[in-house]
């Protein structure tokens, strides 16, 4: 693959999927975290555990605040500092190819929750963090002026939007807009992309493999 005249290898490319894929997963857990606090306060202290099974995670907490606080920080690989320091790791790798705003924006919302009080952290503080990440998202695409760069970046943030609407909620009809978008990226990244499609009938399990395995066709990952 090229990018402004420069070589990008396969690493390259799979850097630049996973910050989309990651800054994506932090999004999403971020608002449903915050939705999910307020389920845990007046309607359903028990709805934190279930949010977090559909993700593969189990979760213990006495109250809103510690279901939280373990949301940030304390969930195996799927708490929010853990995503974005994922990100952070890649952009770093990438400063070569990656916009030197967009990286600012990773890393000042890698930083601010670095300082963060781990025990107290509040809905208030996530939701500054993701207006951060919209300005990442408006800077990158506008930015690169839809390269390579920002298509490989895009085409992680949709898969793992897919994944994700998927485990969270199971319903292969609000993915449709999604699937779309998925293949016209991929098409435009390798134009032998073979669309996503025939999806009736499976079942999420596999829809979801079906959709994480297409990036194969996009970067071709040594053997």
């Amino acid at each position: 693959m090229q990018t402004q005249g420069k070589y990008l290898s396969i690493r390259s490319a799979d850097g630049l999927y996973w910050i989309g894929r990651y800054l994506q997963r932090f999004e999403i857990i971020a608002k449903e975290g915050i939705k999910t606090f307020d389920l845990v306060i007046d309607v359903d202290k028990d709805a934190g555990k279930k949010f977090f099974n559909k993700l593969g995670r189990e979760i213990e907490y006495k109250d809103s605040i510690e279901f939280f606080s373990k949301t940030v920080y304390f969930i195996e690989t799927s708490n929010l500092f853990y995503l974005i320091d994922q990100a952070r790791e890649n952009a770093t790798m990438l400063r070569d190819i990656l916009d030197e705003d967009a990286f600012m924006f990773i890393n000042v919302i890698y930083t601010a929750l670095k300082e963060k009080d781990k025990k107290n952290i509040s809905p208030k503080a996530i939701e500054e963090l993701i207006r951060k990440l919209d300005s990442f998202w408006g800077r990158i695409f506008l930015k690169t002026q839809h390269g390579l760069v920002q298509m490989l970046i895009e085409f992680g943030q949709t898969v793992e939007g897919i994944d994700m609407k998927l485990r969270l909620f199971g319903d292969l009809e609000s993915i449709m807009y999604d699937i779309q978008k998925l293949n016209t990226i991929g098409q435009a990244i390798n134009s032998t992309f073979s669309p996503v499609k025939n999806l009736e009938g499976l079942t999420i399990d596999s829809v979801i493999y079906k959709i994480n395995s297409c990036v194969n066709e996009i970067i071709r990952y040594e053997s």
